[in-house]
């Protein structure tokens, strides 16, 4: 599951850079909240990248304030989002009722600063924040509770009802305008459908608003439905599955498909429930069961595509792990995963980390630069298949040191998948 959480935060990374941004923040500001960033304690701790985290390791991002915010990447905009909390809490309080209610550093008040840092970070237009989505409560609750100046009811319902558009959460009391209890009732009124329809056409981020305007669709028309989950986020893609199971909405099974679930299976936290799914789509497609082929590429072909660095911290393992790819009906990988003599079941997180690890170390991230595969045919005709990988056994030498080897293992060892509940596949 650490490498999925790892690829969920690479595809927040990605996120396009709007050409609209919030501009520069005054001056005065910027000198107040440096000023006051010596006085802060406290920090956190980073276990893949910077290690412990103290206040004054910051300091070089203020600079970034004087420049529009379009200029953050989303590093630099998290950490501004940390001193604006650590500016702002002492005014408010921390609170057990919000999603990210307590400060990671502890500053002085600077509440009005801290808002005006908020403000910068979460702009006007949905696709512009930096930083995170839970600036948005906080300033909902600077405006709620008067912390920054004069109290703002109006304006503190304005950015609840945006946390609620960006996050799916929130207690109703925040940010109904009391006429209903409706979201998209409230949307309207506030004038922020623009700002929900544009926010659910977005690349990422947009899985909350895409959930509210599917369930809206759904009583008449499932398709429209189906349409707007079907959006790489854990949310719709969760509600989407239920509702196909619950034959609310159609299933669909074609090449496109096949391709959808492949990417939500390498780069969500979901990766389990997504290539069952997967597997199911490219099951139809095929006619029948996924046929597992005779034919087995080298360890020399895959050898200088081997993601070694990524597997740097993996356990070491008793047995080699059988793996293998699923590929198209031209030979080209797009899921790959560990595989067993017996269907998938529940087993101890460490063991799991290890399958993961051996399906990452053929770059499920990057499956694309993988070579072409054989090509699996069913009844003369190139179709959906697996092709077995070398198995790959993990082992630490007596100085700790990761050492890797592979195994041609019997093809009854690679029948079932490892993590998705799926039908067995016959080798041909």
């Amino acid at each position: 599951m650490k490498m999925f959480k790892k690829l969920m935060v690479a595809g927040i990374l990605a996120m396009p850079v709007p050409s609209y941004a919030s501009p520069p923040m005054p001056s005065e500001s910027i000198r107040i909240i440096t000023a006051a960033l010596p006085e802060c304690t406290g920090g956190w701790i980073e276990t893949d990248r910077r290690g412990r985290v103290f206040p004054m390791d910051l300091a070089p991002r203020l600079s970034l304030l004087s420049g529009p915010s379009n200029a953050l990447d989303q590093d630099a905009g998290q950490d501004l989002y940390q001193i604006a909390k650590g500016l702002l809490a002492p005014a408010t309080g921390v609170h057990d009722r919000m999603m990210d209610g307590d400060a990671s550093l502890k500053c002085p008040a600077h509440a009005k600063e801290a808002v005006a840092l908020m403000e910068y970070l979460v702009d006007e237009k949905p696709d512009a924040w930096r930083g995170a989505t839970n600036a948005f409560e906080w300033l909902g609750l600077a405006y709620e509770s008067g912390a920054a100046g004069a109290k703002n009811v109006a304006k503190a319902r304005r950015y609840y009802l945006r946390f609620r558009i960006h996050t799916g959460v929130g207690p109703e009391a925040r940010w109904s305008d009391g006429i209903d209890n409706s979201l998209l009732g409230n949307v309207e009124r506030a004038g922020l459908r623009p700002y929900l329809d544009a926010l659910a056409q977005s690349k990422r981020g947009g899985g909350a608003a895409r959930l509210a305007l599917a369930e809206a669709a759904l009583p008449t028309d499932p398709l429209a439905a189906r349409k707007w989950l079907r959006y790489l986020d854990d949310r719709p893609l969760i509600r989407l599955l239920e509702l196909e199971d619950q034959k609310r909405i159609p299933v669909i099974a074609d090449g496109e498909e096949i391709e959808f679930w492949a990417e939500a299976s390498r780069t969500l936290f979901g990766y389990r429930k997504y290539s069952a799914r997967l597997l199911k789509a490219a099951q139809q497609v095929d006619g029948g069961s996924i046929p597992t082929s005779a034919e087995r590429p080298s360890i020399d072909l895959l050898r200088s595509h081997l993601d070694m660095a990524s597997v740097a911290d993996t356990d070491a393992t008793r047995d080699p792990i059988p793996v293998r790819a699923l590929v198209t009906p031209e030979g080209r990988a797009i899921w790959i995963e560990a595989c067993s003599t017996h269907p998938a079941q529940s087993m101890p997180l460490q063991v799991l980390n290890v399958q993961l690890n051996a399906a990452r170390l053929y770059s499920v991230k990057n499956v694309a630069e993988l070579p072409t595969l054989p090509v699996v045919k069913v009844d003369g005709r190139p179709a959906y298949g697996w092709i077995i990988l070398p198995a790959v056994h993990f082992t630490r030498t007596d100085k700790g040191k990761l050492e890797i080897k592979f195994a041609n293992l019997p093809s009854e060892r690679c029948v079932y998948s490892g993590i998705a509940n799926a039908p067995p596949s016959p080798v041909m």
